[in-house]
């Protein structure tokens, strides 16, 4: 038996949406993925899901279908950080609600720009 270790040749879940099979766990989808505009930065959205998760000690999306990360997506803005875990400073709530905009062109342009906009932030406990 040959156990696959890169993430590219893994098998990933697929949900049938009408005529579209979307690709992914719906709770670690970007919105363009979702509604079937995919991008290259749409990729960028699944680590700053997880720096949210692990600041703040909970999942963003616990879904596990389409039809409820929609639901998710249109019901408004996500929590800020900070008021989600009391250990988190105010000062990472920007930085990290730019990363996770639903506006593509608001998000970072690369995972560099966002990792260089974290040591801005450092100074917070959060993140030391």
């Amino acid at each position: 038996m040959k156990i696959s270790t890169s993430a590219s040749r893994a098998r990933r879940p697929s949900v049938t949406d009408g005529v579209r099979v979307i690709k992914g766990t719906p709770g670690y989808m970007s919105p363009e993925q979702m509604y079937g505009t995919p991008s290259t930065r749409a990729r960028h959205l699944l680590p700053r899901i997880l720096v949210y998760e692990l600041l703040t000690l909970r999942r963003l999306f616990p879904v596990w279908d389409v039809n409820e990360m929609r639901a998710v997506f249109e019901a408004g803005p996500i929590p800020l950080p900070s008021s989600i875990a009391r250990h988190v400073d105010k000062i990472v709530d920007p930085v990290i609600m730019r990363a996770l905009s639903q506006d593509i062109s608001a998000r970072f342009q690369s995972a560099a720009d966002f990792e260089e906009s974290l040591p801005r932030s450092s100074r917070s406990p959060a993140l030391r």
